[in-house]
């Protein structure tokens, strides 16, 4: 996969596989937790249908465990197991992250280094200092999640196009929304443009760094980042929260930011070499900035929102069939990585309690629960929505389901809660509706969308 710059590539030296930690053996007790606390999670998980299939894997002082639940999607309906290989998403983040921390720990570079210095065209900040290195690794960049030229040619595989070329150009026209280092917003963009400018800085292409790096000293052997094209790599196939098969995910120049192929054994090498980490690894787990509900490191985010995971860091992912979750503290020696064959954020609950359980902490597992509405009630729902700022919310009926569609955004199914209250499996969302007045049958008269932390009210037309 050709990330870099167009120099010849000269492979930097870094440590030899042996001065890295070994794979943590498996052991019965964590097998006894996994078992005990952790499967009873995943299996509502499956039984619930949240998710087609699950690979779970868990790190303690004892030792590791691994265990599959649900089924793989394919013909002979086995579930996923330790070498089933997923999409980890934006867990590449962290991968890419490291590979900064590296080149800042050989001197090669420093994280106040402005973009400027490394890359030829970069976007002007239009007062104040310019984009450094740091800001890219903690979304404080000013970037938008995506360039502004972003025009999926197959909007099943929305990355797959988009060149180093297209991000080189964008990025010589592209407006900052904020000042650099002044506010967190998550960036897509700002991950490829430092996975672009750590290739330029090393002479070698992301691909090949990422190997020589941090793959194969940790014999994550089951790990890669397939063509633009696609690979012949046994993925397992990928589904929508509806069950509905998805197309896989190829990247070229946003490889950085999503493109990694993985399996929960190797992700175990990679969570268990963090617990016993290199110079790099500290610091791309170190605290950095501060952002809503936590802190961020290069890379990974720190604090999961949850009382008692304030020091936890973790990545999640998602594309569109599939959703990861990973988990590190430090302070238990605990670690746990969560690959699931359907695209829903709700997963992460089970990331989040799973760590929970591994440090001997209660921290409740909440999904919500279905009810049956018959599909005559779903109809008074059906209608255009209109906010303030002259938004439209579109609530439509597909069979015997509603599907809410919000501009910018996929259309979304929505699964009845209660009456007027519905929810979103594929993210972190809701839909309230609300009546005229108190009277159980006058009619609908606005709603309320809260979806993955954003708020919006529409008045119906």
């Amino acid at each position: 996969l050709a990330q870099g710059c167009a120099t010849a590539p000269v492979m930097p030296s870094f440590a030899p596989p042996g001065t890295w930690p070994q794979r943590a053996a498996p052991s019965s007790e964590t097998r006894r937790i996994l078992d005990e606390r952790i499967a009873p999670m995943a299996a509502r998980v499956i039984d619930e249908q949240w998710a087609m299939g699950l690979a779970i894997g868990v790190l303690d002082r004892s030792g590791s465990a691994v265990a599959g639940y649900g089924s793989t999607g394919r013909e002979d309906s086995a579930p996923p197991d330790g070498d089933t290989r997923f999409e980890i998403a934006s867990i590449t983040k962290t991968f890419t992250a490291l590979l900064l921390a590296q080149s800042v720990v050989a001197g090669t570079t420093a994280l106040d280094t402005p973009l400027e210095d490394i890359l030829p065209r970069t976007p002007q900040a239009p007062a104040g200092r310019p984009i450094v290195l740091q800001d890219l690794a903690t979304h404080f960049s000013g970037l938008p999640r995506l360039p502004h030229d972003w025009d999926p040619g197959d909007p099943a595989n929305p990355y797959a196009d988009y060149t180093r070329e297209d991000l080189d150009q964008a990025l010589a026209h592209q407006p900052l929304e904020t000042p650099p280092g002044t506010q967190f917003a998550y960036s897509n963009l700002g991950a490829a443009t430092l996975g672009r400018a750590i290739a330029a800085l090393e002479g070698v292409p992301y691909g090949k760094l990422l190997h020589a790096r941090i793959l194969q000293p940790l014999e994550m052997n089951a790990t890669w980042i397939p063509p633009p094209q696609g690979g012949h790599d046994d993925l397992v196939p990928g589904h929508a929260a509806d069950g509905s098969r998805r197309h896989r995910w190829t990247f070229d120049a946003f490889a950085p930011t999503g493109g990694i192929v993985s399996s929960v054994h190797d992700m175990l090498r990679y969570l268990h070499a963090h617990l016993r980490p290199t110079e790099a690894m500290k610091l791309a787990m170190q605290e950095r900035v501060d952002r809503p509900g936590g802190a961020m490191g290069l890379g990974w985010h720190v604090g999961l929102g949850v009382p008692g995971t304030e020091r936890v860091r973790w990545h999640n992912g998602q594309t569109g069939g599939y959703h990861s979750c990973a988990a590190i503290d430090r302070e238990t020696s605990t670690a746990i990585v969560v690959l699931a064959n359907t695209a829903s954020f709700w997963l992460d609950t089970l990331c989040i309690s799973g760590i929970g359980a591994l440090a001997q902490r209660e921290i409740p597992f909440g999904l919500p629960r279905a009810i049956d509405l018959p599909r005559e009630a779903l109809e008074e729902y059906v209608g255009r929505y209109r906010s303030d700022d002259d938004m439209t919310i579109e609530i439509t009926s597909v069979h015997d389901a509603l599907v809410v569609t919000v501009p910018n955004h996929a259309p979304h199914i929505l699964w009845p809660l209660k009456r007027d209250a519905f929810f979103l499996k594929s993210a972190f969302g809701f839909v309230f509706f609300r009546r005229a007045d108190s009277e159980p049958d006058s009619p609908i008269e606005r709603l309320r969308v809260n979806l993955m932390g954003a708020q919006v009210e529409a008045v119906r037309e």
